[in-house]
């Protein structure tokens, strides 16, 4: 069995399903887990008008009898055919209240969702595969669905082990471990609290020596969040377009937007020319999307960056660089939804 997306940190339907499904086909799992996540994707189906945006079979939203006639009797058929359980599971659709539907779109599950813990129980607990990457998981999840809310995050955490016996004995020991070194944390004093919400107004020129700071987070603290699919778009287009390695994160690409600190290890491989990035980087600044840097924009892209050999950009090199039209194009084309 392969290890399923465990680099991709958001709680995605068809990510679920697909791991669910194979880990009960594999015999990893009992049969009545299984059943359960069918209801659960089921009570999706209902709150979301029938999934008419959520699952897609064959090229139709769903398929019934009304609109689709002997399309759909064949592929009822077939479903009824099944007499085992398991049979049903390789099938990849399913039959609900006198509709087929295919589960094929990774389709975002949020805090908004009633069943979010529930989800959320199944995705945390496919880290037994690989616990390291738990803690980027968690990170992540603290700021897209708990908006750095760490007491929200460790009471949910608390009830989600209690609540949930199928998560994995590793993945509930390293749960148990990440709510200690929470607990352990010192608290801040009421005046470090203050500081910390209104910070002085050169922290950000400090912090701009590290990374980039977009324009738009400087008055709303939730702008990446708000823009979080633009800017996973904008990620997805970069790897297609080979600009950055395919092995990238999401989490580390964010974060060299942020205005903190990236470390070495944590530089997004540039695997296209220095040019190319020199063209990106220059769109950004001149469409007022980042700040300009207090130490210098080719400098802070020495920090962010390293080049395909895996070695350090030469920033005098980049700022020096001049990009041609098509490449200047071509940056257009994969940057225009940048927000």
């Amino acid at each position: 069995m392969e290890i399923n997306h465990l680099d991709n940190y958001n709680i995605e339907l068809s990510n679920i399903w697909n791991h669910e499904k194979e880990v009960f086909l594999y015999g990893l799992q009992q049969k009545e887990k299984t059943k359960y996540v069918i209801s659960q994707r089921e009570n999706m189906i209902d709150l979301y008008n029938h999934a008419m945006d959520l699952c897609v079979f064959y090229g139709y939203s769903h398929l019934n009898k009304k609109q689709n006639g002997s399309v759909y009797l064949q592929f009822r058929d077939i479903y009824r055919e099944q007499k085992r359980f398991k049979d049903l599971i390789t099938l990849g659709w399913f039959d609900y209240k006198g509709k087929l539907y295919y589960v094929s779109q990774n389709i975002l599950i949020d805090r908004s969702f009633e069943y979010f813990h529930f989800f959320f129980a199944l995705k945390v607990d496919q880290y037994y595969l690989d616990v390291f990457k738990m803690d980027s998981f968690i990170g992540y999840q603290l700021e897209i669905n708990f908006n750095w809310d760490t007491v929200s995050l460790m009471v949910f955490l608390e009830n989600l082990i209690v609540q949930y016996d199928f998560i994995h004995k590793k993945v509930r020991k390293k749960i148990k471990s990440l709510l200690t070194a929470i607990k352990e944390l010192p608290k801040l004093s009421s005046e470090e609290k203050n500081n910390k919400n209104n910070p002085p107004s050169n922290t950000i020129k400090r912090s701009s020596d590290n990374s980039y700071i977009l324009i738009g987070s400087k008055t709303d603290p939730d702008y990446f969040l708000k823009h979080n699919q633009k800017f996973v778009d904008i990620f997805e287009k970069l790897k297609e377009n080979k600009y950055i390695h395919k092995d990238t994160l999401f989490i580390h690409f964010k974060a060299i937007f942020g205005g903190g600190c990236i470390l070495p290890e944590n530089r997004i491989h540039w695997t296209a020319n220095a040019v190319d990035l020199k063209a990106c980087i220059q769109y950004l600044f001149t469409k007022s999307k980042i700040e300009k840097p207090y130490s210098g924009i080719w400098r802070i892209t020495t920090n962010c960056f390293i080049d395909k050999n895996k070695k350090e950009f030469n920033s005098r090199r980049l700022g020096n660089a001049v990009p041609k039209p098509d490449t200047e194009y071509k940056v257009r084309k994969v940057l225009s939804r940048f927000p």
